[in-house]
């Protein structure tokens, strides 16, 4: 019995380490909407929520839901808005022409993006942390909004200051050390059309895309588990026989 059980569980994982992922499809433009804050908490240190929003892909309903991070303080976007995005991936080489930071220097910008997906990810490990959830993002709106915390509607830049800096120095060490784990054909930039580089248009994001097992992976492992069942079951019988 336990033979099998390896046998299975084997089975299973070699389904799934070679299974085609169906990831969640986001062309080059997409119609976007930001469809609340769910029971994300009010930051501590501003007026502003903080932590991931809520959004939905209006041109592929059929789409999982989108998880978005707010990477730019100094544009809105109210609950409800509806608005077209460029969307662009993070990996290396690719043109960032169409972001907010697409007329700075490529690879700095690229690195820039790259360390606020690592803060991004790190909201998951700190949900329910008012304190922690406030300063990962004001970290996120230090690395990619020219200007703040100085801005207008940061009631308190020097709070905003404090609570970063231990997440800017996390990310420093992550970047030193390459950012280990993260994958970054995983994240996408969604960036407004309207938007002229830091002038115009809505707040610009960055989402995570989902990956999930295709049809025929489950199809795959349903096939390798009967065959397995009616294998033991031939198995008992000649133990029974002998």
């Amino acid at each position: 019995m336990n033979r099998f059980r390896l046998i299975a569980a084997a089975v299973v994982a070699a389904a799934f380490s070679t299974a085609p992922l169906s990831a969640q499809r986001l062309g080059p433009t997409e119609q976007v909407q930001l469809t609340g804050v769910g029971d994300r908490v009010v930051s501590t240190w501003d007026n502003v929520y903080v932590g991931p929003y809520e959004g939905m892909l209006v041109s592929d309903p059929t789409q999982p839901a989108l998880t978005l991070y707010c990477v730019d303080y100094a544009h809105g976007v109210s609950t409800g808005d509806t608005w077209h995005v460029n969307t662009t991936g993070l990996q290396s080489g690719l043109d960032l022409s169409n972001t907010r930071l697409g007329g700075e220097e490529p690879v700095a910008s690229l690195v820039r993006y790259r360390r606020a997906a690592y803060l991004a990810s790190l909201f998951s490990a700190n949900a329910g942390d008012r304190s922690a959830i406030s300063g990962i993002h004001a970290a996120i709106w230090s690395t990619m909004t020219p200007g703040f915390p100085g801005l207008p509607g940061v009631n308190n830049p020097g709070r905003a200051n404090r609570v970063a800096q231990p997440w800017l120095a996390m990310v420093d060490e992550a970047e030193s050390e390459g950012f280990v784990g993260m994958n970054w054909a995983e994240w996408r930039i969604l960036s407004d059309v309207e938007a002229d580089g830091h002038v115009g248009g809505k707040q610009e994001y960055l989402t995570r895309v989902t990956a999930t097992p295709e049809p025929e992976t489950w199809l795959m492992l349903a096939t390798g588990l009967l065959l397995l069942g009616v294998f033991y079951r031939r198995r008992q019988n000649l133990l029974e026989d002998i």
